[in-house]
């Protein structure tokens, strides 16, 4: 059994290198070559993919197979063989750094080998369902990052994505500077036609709704004898930090941003929206009841049903605070006897209100209105909006600061929002009615 698995693995990792010479050889084409040259070089590529991924299929099911027998009751305990498997080149308690290796890779053998390792081991660790892949380039070479860089984020507190994560995704397009989506402006008619009569007939216009591809981007220069020196290394926390940065930027925009100056366009700019505004004093039940008028204006005006709320994290605790008659208005658990609960709520914070999920999200703005002291609550109906999020890609560069031992370590992804196919799909609550929250 051992045998036979060293051997799939060996496939395995023949397929890999096959793989790469494939896509290497596809990223040296020349600009000139045919087309039938060209889909000759991409049909290799994938040939060589689908044999990594069925060597790959046959080493975790024997896999499989070895653990299960391993499981099983012995007649007889043999002495046990101590079989020492080849760690992985980058680690938290490793004496190695990604991208120090990056920037050494053309001089440095034991960089470059580091570096082939852990692209095996990244690709081997692959499944055609990732969402979101992590990948590099110009002075990294198209080298994966090793995993853990992935798993173990900044330690710095930042709001996150929590809105993006909820919002539906499409394909990003591979190429294109915009992607522009059809809609209806004027449709048909119909209507009771008497006999002989003329039917009902109105022809239907399109329009479109265009958005721009925005790039999310970040940098840091780090000096060489910090990133040669460190240990643990600089670069990974940079790395991490980046990250997280892009996706609270992200998050920030998919909300609040301007739709210009390289922005998305964020759901509280665009035109058209449904409105609620409460300019009266502060109240746990007229906020509810303004919630209800825009989960019906949605209703109303885009004819389908909202499915979420959003709102500030101190709103959400505020409105669970709130309570009528000495009761809550949003209970958590079964309701209290003579309760009237309008949602429902668990940690502090609301959870649901009408039956409509709560999101509660620190990049929902806090500092508008005339004292930038109002937040705002949303109620959407998200199955109208589209993000397509390009992959996060990592680019280190030398020569631009060479003159200084330096090196520059950049973090950004493209990406297309959606956000205005259907205006009406949103509604947003305001007024000196949100102002602070006070407990």
């Amino acid at each position: 059994m051992e045998e036979l698995l060293e051997r799939t693995r060996k496939s395995h990792s023949d397929a890999i290198e096959r793989m790469d010479a494939a896509v290497e050889a596809l990223a040296q084409a020349e600009d000139s070559i045919s087309e039938a040259e060209l889909e000759e070089l991409t049909a290799a590529v994938d040939a060589a993919e689908a044999e990594v991924v069925r060597h790959r299929a046959d080493v975790q099911r024997l896999e499989r197979v070895k653990e299960a027998r391993e499981g099983a009751p012995k007649l007889s305990t043999p002495e046990p063989v101590s079989v020492k498997e080849e760690e992985s080149p980058y680690r938290p308690d490793a004496n190695a750094s990604f991208f120090r290796d990056l920037v050494y890779a053309n001089t440095d053998p034991n960089a470059a080998e580091r570096l082939r390792r852990n692209q095996s081991e990244a690709i081997g660790r692959m499944s055609p369902q990732d969402q979101r892949v992590v990948t590099s380039s110009a002075g990294g070479g198209g080298f994966v990052p090793p995993i853990y860089l992935a798993d173990l984020w900044a330690e710095l507190a930042r709001p996150g994505r929590k809105f993006v994560d909820k919002m539906p995704t499409a394909p990003f397009p591979p190429d294109g500077l915009t992607v522009t989506i059809p809609k209806v402006s004027t449709g048909v008619t119909e209507a009771s036609q008497q006999e002989n009569g003329s039917v009902s007939s109105t022809d239907i216009s399109t329009t479109t709704v265009t958005a721009p591809m925005v790039t999310v981007a970040g940098q840091n220069d780090i000096s060489r004898q910090v990133l040669e020196r460190s240990f643990p290394g600089l670069d990974m926390v940079i790395f991490r930090d980046l990250q997280h940065a892009y996706d609270a930027e992200l998050d920030r925009q998919l909300i609040v941003g301007s739709g210009s100056s390289g922005q998305h366009l964020g759901i509280r700019n665009v035109s058209s929206v449904n409105t609620v505004t409460d300019n009266n004093a502060a109240s746990g039940t007229q906020q509810l009841k303004d919630i209800y008028n825009a989960i019906q204006l949605v209703a109303s005006n885009r004819f389908l049903d909202p499915d979420m709320i959003v709102t500030t994290p101190a709103r959400a605790a505020w409105l669970a605070a709130q309570v009528s008659n000495n009761f809550p208005i949003l209970q958590q658990g079964g309701l209290g006897p003579g309760s009237f609960a309008a949602g429902t709520q668990d940690g502090g914070f609301a959870g649901t209100i009408a039956g409509l999920p709560v999101l509660t999200d620190p990049n929902v703005p806090s500092n508008l209105g005339s004292g930038t002291n109002q937040d705002e609550i949303y109620v959407l109906h998200t199955k109208d909006f589209v993000l397509m999020e390009g992959p996060v890609r990592q680019a280190t560069y030398e020569e631009v600061l060479s003159g200084n031992l330096a090196v520059r370590l950049q973090l950004f992804a493209y990406g297309f929002w959606v956000p205005n196919r259907y205006p009406k799909s949103i509604s947003i609550i305001g007024g000196t009615a949100l102002s602070t929250p006070g407990f």
